[in-house]
């Protein structure tokens, strides 16, 4: 699969009701929805014939408040929707997310022949994981991985972000190249003192919190004038090469247990 250029977002991972069946946006669904609004993504929600008139008709003005697309999945339609859809949109079948939080059996070979991919959001994996689907914990995590399918670019002089051309959203990351007169005892010691650890610790903590994460790394990047703390290429059970296994054990020991203790507990 190529850049993600389409997003398609199903009712179910937009709209719940504010408890006397008046329809609203789930928590996160709005901040993802300003940030898509401003990439270069083509962006339409869908619903199924079994939605309510009252959702139905909330969920087309909010697509129109964003100026999204917004179709019905109706059996009888859904090919034709897909269709127009794409036709709208310009561009090609196989760069497109189905994001759902429901399983539409009836609709999935459909999706499959249109050659997108059906990202699941808080749906058990069970036993189906292929290249048609892929699944993550929440509606938060899904920009991320947007991001992580789009192609890299190597930019090696300044001049050449005017010709670069990448989709948006994309995460810029720059590294700093250190030459062999740079590379000292000295320099790396300086580098580990601007590092703000309590700063990093609650960082770490954040994520494990927001991402419902248990064993992951990170890398900090400083910026060199300010002391600015960037997170670059976050990593699910990473590789523990460079920790000590005096350190790495017991911290892998100790995460294991709280996971058990959390289940036990839920």
């Amino acid at each position: 699969m190529g850049a993600v250029r389409g997003v398609l977002l199903d009712e179910s991972v937009l709209l719940s009701d504010d408890g006397s069946g008046n329809p609203r946006l789930k928590p996160g669904a709005e901040v993802l929805l300003r940030r898509l609004r401003y990439s270069n993504l083509r962006v339409g929600f869908c619903h199924h014939e079994d939605l309510s008139a009252v959702k139905a008709i909330f969920l087309q003005n909010t697509a129109r408040i964003y100026s999204f697309s917004c179709v019905s999945l109706d059996a009888p339609d859904a090919k034709y929707s897909f269709n127009q859809l794409l036709l709208d949109w310009g561009i090609a079948r196989d760069n497109c997310f189905y994001v759902t939080s429901k399983r539409h059996d009836a609709f999935t070979h459909e999706i499959q022949n249109q050659g997108w991919l059906t990202v699941c959001v808080g749906v058990d994996s069970g036993s189906v994981m292929n290249k048609e689907f892929l699944f993550i914990n929440k509606l938060e995590e899904l920009l991320i991985t947007v991001c992580s399918l789009s192609k890299k670019a190597l930019v090696f002089k300044f001049e050449d972000f005017k010709e670069i051309c990448v989709p948006l959203p994309a995460i810029l990351q720059s590294l700093p190249v250190a030459t062999d007169d740079q590379f000292s005892v000295g320099r790396l010691q300086a580098d580990i003192q601007s590092l703000d650890v309590d700063l990093v610790k609650s960082a770490a903590n954040w994520l494990k919190t927001e991402l419902d994460l248990t064993i992951f790394g990170f890398d900090v990047v400083i910026q060199e004038d300010t002391g600015d703390h960037v997170i670059v290429d976050l990593n699910y059970l990473p590789s523990f090469k460079e920790v000590p296994d005096t350190d790495a054990i017991p911290a892998f020991w100790t995460a294991i247990k709280s996971a058990h203790e959390a289940r036990k507990t839920n």
